[in-house]
Formats: structure tokens, C-alpha cells, sequence
């Protein structure tokens, strides 16, 4: 019988599923969420108190980065969210699919073609929680490259507009 190896099958499946669940939650949605609302905080400061027409090319360009985060960093929630709920589907599935080859149930010449589909499926989801990984990873990292100098370009933009102000 066929039983034993299509067990031990999805038993291989399960860990890659376990392996992409802890990718997943190694991911801190909170850290994610904490540059959503800084990022957005000193972006907003910036075209509040912005009014020069130049800037460096090197503060341009990590400006631009720094912009980069907010749009990436609410993906990587929704991502999460996502193959959080994919993680769960895909546990209910191979738990039926386990259940219905120690008891026999079902279509047994299905088995291995389940076995198959399943395989891809927790490949996918493990593609996108190691993807969701990196760009959590890419973000965090920007921002602890950029924000201390996007910080203090937003806190000279606010001095001078209202030096300005007093001056009118």
C-alpha cells in the first residue's frame, strides 16, 4: 500500500508549512506599523513646512527612498494578513486530506494528485512569507538607515517656515 509513503508525504508538507508559518511570524507587524506612522508623520511634517525649491541630490534621493517605505510597509501588512489566512486554509486542507488517507476516505486514486497540488500550494505560501520577510526586513532596515536625517531635515523645514512667519 501506497498509505505509509503518501503519510510521510504530508507530514514533509506540514513541516514546510510549520517552516513558512514561523517565517511569518518572525515578521513584527508592529515594528511595520510604527514606521508606517513615523514615516508618514515626517512626510507630512516635510510638505507642511517645505517651501525652498532645491535640496541636495543625496538628501533627494533618500527622500525618495523614505517615500518608498510607507507604501511598502503597508503591503508587507496585508501580506501578512494574507498568508496568515492561506496558512490556516492550507492546514485545514492537508489535515482533511491526512484524515481521509488513514481512514481511506475519498477518491484513493486522488490521493497522490492532492498530495501533488498541495505540495504547491505551501510552496506558494512559503514564497510569499519568505518575500514578505525580505521586504519587512528592507524596510526596517531603510528606515533605521534614513530617518534620524529625514527627521532633521523635517525639524530645519519647520524651524525656518516659521522664522518665516515671524518675519511677515
Amino acid at each position: 500500500m501506497k498509505r505509509p509513503k503518501q503519510l510521510k508525504e504530508i507530514e514533509r508538507i506540514e513541516a514546510n508549512l510549520n517552516d513558512a508559518e514561523m517565517v511569518l511570524n518572525s515578521i513584527s507587524i508592529d515594528s511595520i506599523e510604527q514606521i508606517i506612522r513615523s514615516s508618514t508623520f515626517l512626510e507630512n511634517r516635510i510638505k507642511k513646512y517645505y517651501s525652498g525649491d532645491t535640496i541636495s541630490l543625496s538628501l533627494g534621493e533618500d527622500l525618495e527612498l523614505f517615500h518608498a517605505l510607507i507604501p511598502n510597509s503597508e503591503e508587507v501588512v496585508f501580506g501578512v494578513i494574507k498568508i496568515d489566512s492561506m496558512l490556516l486554509f492550507r492546514k485545514s486542507q492537508l489535515n482533511l486530506l491526512k484524515n481521509d488517507i488513514q481512514q481511506g476516505a475519498g477518491n484513493r486514486s486522488e490521493y497522490d494528485e492532492n498530495i501533488f497540488f498541495e505540495n504547491e500550494e505551501v510552496s506558494v505560501v512559503a514564497n510569499f512569507a519568505n518575500f514578505y520577510d525580505s521586504l519587512a526586513t528592507a524596510s526596517l532596515t531603510t528606515f533605521n538607515n534614513l530617518h534620524i536625517e529625514v527627521e532633521k531635515f523635517s525639524i530645519k523645514c519647520e524651524k525656518e517656515f516659521k522664522i518665516q512667519q515671524k518675519l511677515q
